[in-house]
């Protein structure tokens, strides 16, 4: 009974305990191996699932390195972008440093070449603005806001790229597009330094200087279109200072011609007669010619009587009529029975709008 008591009290619970002691001993059959087998199982499972808690332990562990690796590179990364934001900062503040050196670079080469300061320029300008309407009148030719001569577009130029950068934050316009305007005004101060220099300057130096100046020109207005014009931020007031287009935003008024015109007659080829108009020269604010600003035709009245027949009283009594927008003359066509006869006219301007300006006064002449 020893090797019965070896195996464990869990064997006397064994239900043919006989069985089980005869084949402890070596005297039972071959199925009396049952309950060992059992034990082998369970021991089995047991190793198996503590093999598997290992591995989950191990696992465990794993999983907390890898979130204590994915914590640390969290912190790196803030570290990173805080660096990079720094970067960010400092970059923009170096490329504001170039500004300020280039615009004082570019001003001591202008009072070097002179000889007045960029503070007389200033003071110019400011009180120029004063009235706005009348700094665009004065400075900038008919139908551009760039000036002609390379001179003046030289000062121009110089004058709306520091105002950029100076008000580049408020108006709020991005840095890349202002360094990049920078960037072709350089090659223009350089070929303009030289070019202007007519006792030395040479043919390849003038092509040089309008190069530039085409390649400023064309991004200067393209700036202006995208980023001034129809900025809301940039007010009339500082396009005045930036001698740019200040548009407008209510509609011209048009109103009643006030001046008469000037007619007469003139003989035309076969049976034509030709009725010549224009402005009248003793008229105010009239020009050489032509028809006055905001008029669109001339309303011409007239009539064909015999040959000693009073004129009409009043435009009333004329008996035909006729509005022409087109150019002077207009052009009578005549029958053969009005040959000898009076024709008498009187005309007024009209606008769009058909209102009239006043009558002229009337004219005759014979048909024939």
């Amino acid at each position: 009974m020893k090797t019965l008591n070896a195996v464990g009290k869990g064997i006397k619970n064994y239900p043919d305990y006989a069985h089980c002691s005869l084949a402890l001993n070596g005297e039972g059959s071959a199925d009396s191996d049952e309950p060992f087998s059992y034990l082998r199982q369970l021991l089995s499972l047991s190793r198996e699932t503590s093999s598997l808690q290992r591995e989950s332990f191990s696992l465990s562990r794993e999983t907390s390195s890898l979130q204590r690796e994915s914590s640390s590179l969290s912190r790196e990364t803030s570290s990173l972008q805080r660096e990079l934001s720094s970067l960010s900062r400092e970059t923009s503040s170096l490329q504001r440093e170039h500004f300020s050196l280039s615009r004082e670079t570019s001003s001591f080469k202008r009072e070097s070449s002179t000889g007045v300061s960029r503070i007389d320029r200033d003071d110019i300008l400011s009180s120029a603005c004063t009235d706005a309407k009348f700094f665009i009148m004065i400075t900038l030719p008919s139908g551009d806001y760039i000036p002609g001569p390379d001179k003046e577009f030289d000062n121009w130029q110089d004058n709306l790229i520091n105002l950029v950068i100076d008000k580049m934050d408020i108006w709020g316009i991005p840095i890349d597009p202002v360094i990049e305007l920078v960037n072709v005004q350089h090659p223009w101060e350089i070929k303009w330094s030289i070019g202007k220099q007519r006792s030395t300057r040479g043919h390849v130096d003038v092509v040089g200087k309008d190069g530039a100046r085409v390649d400023l020109e064309r991004d200067i207005r393209f700036f202006v279109k995208r980023f001034l014009s129809n900025n809301p931020l940039v007010t009339d007031q500082d396009k005045a200072k930036l001698q740019i287009t200040i548009r407008k935003t209510t509609r011209t008024t048009l109103l009643p011609p006030d001046t008469k015109p000037s007619i007469s007659f003139k003989k035309g080829n076969g049976n034509w007669l030709e009725l010549h108009y224009r402005q009248a020269p003793d008229q105010e604010g009239v020009s050489k010619g032509g028809k006055p600003k905001g008029v669109s035709g001339i309303e011409i009245w007239w009539m064909i009587v015999p040959l000693g027949t009073p004129a009409p009283k009043s435009y009333k009594d004329y008996t035909d009529k006729d509005i022409r927008t087109g150019r002077s003359p207009y052009v009578f066509s005549t029958e053969l029975e009005e040959l000898g006869m009076c024709i008498y006219a009187i005309a007024r301007w009209v606008n769009r709008k058909n209102e009239h300006g006043p009558w002229c006064t009337y004219i005759w002449a014979v048909i024939g």
